[in-house]
């Protein structure tokens, strides 16, 4: 006998859920393996430091700027939601690098997520699930998801508004 809808629902879910744990812990791994042997630099530190002065009330800032004068000016030349994402768990108490990387880890989880969502709407549950598989397992996906930049969180983006409009034009 052929699986009720409710049972398909509860495998896809269970092999979706499965796909964002594997892809989670690549993440994981990648962004700890980069935090204990490399220093920050780039965008990566300029992230870093703007979420720190922004828990810290100094607003958009240049952080570079900041540091090597103490003036405070302006800044939008970085997407903003990133380092707002990291001063939210700055606020919570985690300024370290360690605990930034959660924001890209978390993002790029949501991310295999979504794309296998979309892979479903798209094609059926079967390419859902094997989208959502090439997501965990991407290297690029894996290693902009674990370097302190906003790709990840752009990616993420990307995909749920892929998924509205998927779903508005039904």
């Amino acid at each position: 006998p052929r699986p009720t809808t409710a049972a398909r629902v509860v495998r896809f879910s269970r092999a979706l859920a499965l796909a964002a744990v594997v892809g989670l812990g690549l993440r994981l791994a990648y962004a700890l393996a980069l935090v204990k042997s490399k220093p920050l630099l780039g965008d990566a530190l300029e992230f870093h430091l703007q979420a720190n002065l922004l828990a810290d009330g100094k607003g958009y800032i240049q952080p570079f700027l900041y540091q090597a004068t103490g003036q405070a000016h302006a800044s939008a030349d970085k997407p903003p939601l990133y380092p707002f994402l990291e001063a939210l768990i700055s606020l919570g108490g985690g300024r370290s690098a360690a605990w930034h990387h959660l924001v890209g880890v978390l993002a790029g989880t949501g991310t295999i997520v979504v794309v296998g969502l979309i892979g479903r709407r798209v094609a059926g549950p079967r390419a859902g699930l094997i989208a959502a598989g090439l997501a965990a397992v991407y290297p690029l996906l894996i290693a902009a998801d674990g370097s302190l930049r906003s790709e990840s969180v752009y990616a993420l983006c990307l995909s749920l508004v892929l998924l509205a409009a998927l779903r508005f034009r039904e």
